[in-house]
């Protein structure tokens, strides 16, 4: 799957953040894993994905000049952990 033109929007207006792949593969199980990748722009992601059964997780680390944003900071802060300059998204839970 791939999100082009990625945005954030603050106060009616749109910041642009980059395009981002998101390659996925499955088991035979049923098992799904994801691979987030950035293909430009000024927010890199990187990190995985993946739900076993009812279970999932997500691992993302955001960086990148993007961060620079202060309001995008703070609304990162809601889903997402500072890492020094960085941002981690890490959700676990169940369907």
């Amino acid at each position: 799957m791939v999100w082009q033109q990625a945005g954030w929007r603050a106060s009616g207006a749109i910041r642009p953040l980059g395009d981002y792949a998101l390659e996925l593969t499955s088991s035979e199980n049923g098992n799904i894993a994801g691979e987030v990748i950035t293909l430009s722009g000024d927010l890199v992601a990187e990190g995985g994905l993946a739900l076993e059964g009812n279970q999932y997780s997500v691992d993302v680390l955001l960086s990148g000049p993007g961060l620079d944003d202060r309001m995008l900071q703070q609304s990162l802060q809601l889903v997402a952990t500072p890492e020094g300059q960085n941002f981690r998204v890490k959700l676990t839970g169940a369907l």
